[in-house]
């Protein structure tokens, strides 16, 4: 007579239930400040209650799964081979403590000082966000030249700090502190490992069909509610491995030559400067150029805006 394994085998190793656990955390964390940013940043004119401003936070769940996937992944292999080869030695675990209680808190850090420039710029942060980091004296005084920013500021030193303090505690004592489930078989550990590789995999990829995108985000003819759903995290990294590859200046160079026709440029000038000879009498056009900053349609009476 065959005897059936007991219940209590077919549990997860140890480690899946933290990890989840903290899944659920960074997704509420990163939840309630998509809605604070959503009502910081709301015009008078639309409804706070409406299904597009909905759709905007459900797709935002969306961008910020995959972005902890994307943190979760390596303490989750880490954990998963110290406990599959019973090492026993903390080494592992605390190393994946170590970078859980870095990582996330650096997350919901950059999230909160995203407020701010959303706020101002109505665009998420990106790599041109940091290109007056070699001018320190400018950073500075642009942060605290408004109490808005500087505010900001003091939150997300604070919200790190609470959070470093919160997940390691947390992880020390869901994982530290923690013994190697010897009980469980290999065969139900890899079982477990595959269930939970290919949960992360579709969290780091984010949708079914492709993986996720930045233009994944536009849903709506709003253009502020189409950059709510993004995660500033997301937008900052893909700046950095999304850059424009130009040309080269002189293969660049040769083709506007080729492309104006231009056999005698003048090369004291421009290597695109050519002369220019004019058979037929000058048509001498009033030509009136208005160059302005700033002067958006949302500023103007005419659009709607009460002075």
């Amino acid at each position: 007579m065959s005897s059936f394994p007991k219940p209590s085998s077919f549990i997860a190793p140890y480690f899946y239930q933290a990890l989840f656990k903290l899944y659920a955390i960074g997704i509420a964390v990163f939840f309630i400040l998509r809605l604070f940013l959503l009502v910081y940043v709301l015009e008078p004119q639309h409804k706070a209650f409406s299904l597009l401003n909905f759709q905007a936070l459900a797709i935002g769940i969306q961008f910020d799964t995959v972005v902890l996937s994307y943190a979760l992944i390596l303490p989750f292999v880490l954990l998963f081979v110290d406990d599959l080869f019973h090492l026993g030695n903390l080494t592992l675990r605390k190393f994946a403590t170590l970078f859980l209680s870095i990582s996330l808190p650096l997350l919901f850090a950059v999230a909160v000082a995203d407020i701010p420039y959303f706020h101002f710029f109505k665009s998420r942060l990106t790599e041109s966000s940091f290109q007056w980091l070699d001018s320190p004296k400018i950073v500075f005084y642009m942060i605290v030249s408004t109490w808005a920013n500087f505010i900001f500021l003091i939150l997300a030193f604070s919200l790190f700090g609470v959070s470093v303090f919160l997940i390691y505690r947390f992880c020390r004592k869901a994982l530290l502190n923690q013994t190697i489930g010897h009980s469980i078989s290999k065969k139900i550990q890899i079982t477990w490992f595959l269930i939970a590789a290919v949960l992360l995999f579709m969290g780091m990829r984010g949708k079914l069909s492709h993986p996720i995108r930045q233009d994944d985000v536009f849903f709506c003819q709003e253009p502020v509610l189409n950059q709510i759903g993004l995660n500033p995290a997301f937008s900052i990294l893909k700046s950095y491995t999304s850059k424009v590859e130009l040309m080269e200046s002189e293969l660049a160079i040769s083709n506007t030559q080729k492309l104006l026709s231009i056999q005698s440029p003048i090369l004291s000038i421009s290597p695109i400067a050519r002369q220019v000879t004019v058979k037929e009498s000058v048509k001498k056009h009033n030509v009136v150029l208005v160059l302005m900053e700033s002067m958006s349609a949302r500023y103007l009476t005419k659009f709607g805006h009460h002075v």
